[in-house]
């Protein structure tokens, strides 16, 4: 038996140890194949960005004020008094205004049907009653009268 040798090119002038490269053919059938890659691939990425687009629409953040609106808060009795807003039991304040008889103040309410309660005194320091300011939806020129004040949350 011969020694193996490698084969000899058929081409002129190249040594016989050259690899002859030829250039790439694509078939049509490989052609199809890199199109639904390509689509396939697509297809992931419109899905990912939709699935971000939902999950922020969700997960937003809210502008804490979004969900207030304004309420005027008037005294329509013939005494000074002072309006404190006060948490569920009324034991705890937060913001207070006297008014003047006639006067009023324009406050914050919820849109989200979350009570916010306002203890009514007058000058002496006596509790008159609550006015509840409860709302599902916004009023546009909300007013609240002290004289509909009620008994308070205990």
């Amino acid at each position: 038996m011969g020694r193996w040798a490698p084969p000899r090119s058929s081409l002129p002038g190249l040594h016989p140890d050259e690899r002859i490269n030829f250039p790439m053919v694509i078939s049509p059938r490989s052609e199809r194949r890199s199109r639904g890659s390509i689509v396939a691939i697509l297809i992931v990425v419109a899905v990912l960005v939709g699935a971000a687009i939902v999950t922020m629409g969700i997960l937003r953040v809210q502008d804490p004020t979004e969900d207030f609106f304004a309420v005027m808060l008037r005294n329509d009795t013939a005494a000074l008094v002072l309006l404190e807003q006060c948490d569920v039991r009324c034991d705890s304040f937060h913001e207070s205004h006297w008014l003047a008889p006639g006067g009023a103040v324009q406050v914050n309410a919820s849109d989200g049907n979350v009570a916010s309660w306002w203890l009514t005194q007058d000058s002496a320091g006596r509790a008159l009653g609550c006015l509840r300011l409860q709302f599902d939806h916004k009023v546009s020129g909300a007013q609240v009268n002290v004289s509909t004040a009620a008994e308070c949350p205990r």
